[in-house]
């Protein structure tokens, strides 16, 4: 979200597409990064992050299970947050 108004000057204003499409890559890779190290933590804890909310062993242990598979598709979130943002639009 934070590089929208960046491109957009790169893009409209100044004309420089090479600048955009390097931006681009680069917040690709770096929200993929961010949401696999998240993934990770995430994977190896999921009872210990759930249960931060509720004490309850059943609720717990499928919080745990459900997270971990939730975790399945969270490195394609950054890709949805950048792409989605009006930047394809065009």
């Amino acid at each position: 979200m934070g590089i929208q108004p960046i491109i957009g000057y790169n893009f409209g204003g100044a004309k420089n597409y090479k600048r955009v499409k390097s931006m681009l890559v680069s917040a690709f890779a770096l929200s993929t990064v961010f949401a696999v190290f998240a993934s990770l933590f995430i994977y190896f804890m999921p009872e210990s992050l759930v249960s931060i909310f509720n004490q309850n062993e059943e609720l717990v242990e499928f919080g745990g299970r459900a997270m971990v598979i939730f975790l399945l598709f969270t490195p394609l979130i950054g890709l949805q947050i950048i792409g989605g943002g009006g930047i394809f639009k065009h």
